[in-house]
C-alpha cells in the first residue's frame, strides 16, 4: 500500500459507516436528509459513470428505483470540521454534540432476493442473466444477495487518499453476504473498472466471463458462503474495514440483529478509536 501522508491520514482517522434502508419510508426521520443526500450523489456519480461509458438514456436509467429498490445501502462518511470546505453531500444528525459535518465519500446498495418466489424472478433485473446462468445458479438456490452501484468520491480516490474506499467497501459487501443467510451471491461486474479483480479476491468465481451487459464488457462474478475469503489482501485495509462494520449505525426504523449502533451512539461517532494502523 502506498504511504499514506498525515493529511490523508487524519482524513482516514474521521470515516464513518451508515446503514441506510433501501427505501425511503423505512429511513428513522432524522436520517431522511443523509438519504436524500445520498441519493443525490448516487444520481450525480452514477450519471457520470454513465456518460464516462458513452451510455444513452441516461436520465431514464437513473430513475429512483434504481436506488430505492435496494434492501441496504451502505455509505462511507467522513466527519469534516465545519471551518474546512465540505462537499455538497453533506448532512448534520439534529443531536450531534460535535461540531463536524458528515459529508458522503463512498456508497455501495446490496439486496436479498427470494428466488423461489416467481413474482421475484419475474423483475426486471433477471432479464439481464443469460437462461443457463439463471437455470444453473439462481434458480439452484433458495435465496440469493445481489450488489450494485459501488460509487467513490473521485476526490477519495486510491490516488488521493493512498487507500481504495472500494477495497473497504467490497469488504463490507462480502461480510454482509456471510451474515446474510443466503445461498449465492452473484453480480455483474464493469470490466474497465478492475471490479471483477475485487471480488475474485474475496472468494468470487467467474462463472461467465467478457459478457454483453448493457453494452459494457462485464463478468458475472458468483460467490458461495463458504467461499468466502475476508481479507483484501492488505492487513491495514482489513482492520480499518472491521472498525467500520462494527461501529456502523443504523438508519432503519425496523433495525436488524447485526447492525448494533443508534441514533443514540451518534454523539459517539467522533470517539472512535484513531485508525493509527494505516
Amino acid at each position: 500500500m502506498s504511504k499514506v501522508g498525515i493529511t490523508n491520514q487524519e482524513k482516514i482517522n474521521k470515516l464513518n459507516c451508515f446503514v441506510l434502508p433501501g427505501h425511503i419510508r423505512d429511513c428513522q426521520p432524522e436520517y431522511l436528509e443523509l438519504y436524500n443526500q445520498a441519493y443525490r450523489f448516487w444520481h450525480e456519480f452514477m450519471g457520470k459513470e454513465m456518460e464516462s461509458e458513452k451510455l444513452t438514456d441516461i436520465e431514464s436509467k437513473l430513475s429512483s428505483d434504481g436506488f430505492m429498490l435496494f434492501k441496504d445501502i451502505y455509505i462511507l462518511c467522513y466527519e469534516n470540521n465545519e471551518d474546512s470546505k465540505p462537499s455538497q453531500y453533506t448532512y448534520k444528525h439534529p443531536k450531534q454534540q460535535t461540531k463536524s459535518i458528515t459529508e458522503i465519500v463512498g456508497l455501495f446498495c446490496f439486496d436479498d432476493k427470494d428466488v423461489t418466489s416467481p413474482a421475484v424472478l419475474g423483475q426486471s433485473y433477471f432479464k439481464a442473466y443469460p437462461k443457463d446462468i439463471l437455470e444453473q445458479y439462481i434458480m439452484q438456490a433458495t435465496s440469493i444477495m445481489t450488489i450494485g452501484h459501488l460509487l467513490v468520491h473521485p476526490q477519495w480516490r486510491r490516488k488521493q487518499i493512498g487507500i481504495g474506499l472500494s477495497d473497504i467497501l467490497v469488504w463490507f459487501m462480502h461480510k454482509r453476504f456471510a451474515e446474510s443467510g443466503t445461498d449465492l451471491m452473484i453480480y455483474f461486474t464493469r470490466n474497465n473498472r478492475g471490479t471483477d479483480d475485487l471480488g475474485i479476491k474475496f472468494g468470487g468465481t467467474a462463472i461467465l466471463e467478457h459478457y454483453n451487459y448493457g453494452g459494457l464488457d462485464a463478468h458475472i462474478i458468483a460467490t458461495k458462503p463458504q467461499d468466502i475469503i475476508m481479507d483484501c489482501g492488505t492487513p491495514e485495509i482489513n482492520w480499518l474495514s472491521e472498525l467500520l462494520w462494527d461501529n456502523r449505525i443504523n438508519c432503519n426504523l425496523n433495525m436488524g440483529k447485526n447492525n448494533n449502533r443508534t441514533n443514540e451512539d451518534f454523539k459517539l461517532s467522533n470517539q472512535i478509536k484513531p485508525h493509527n494502523r494505516i
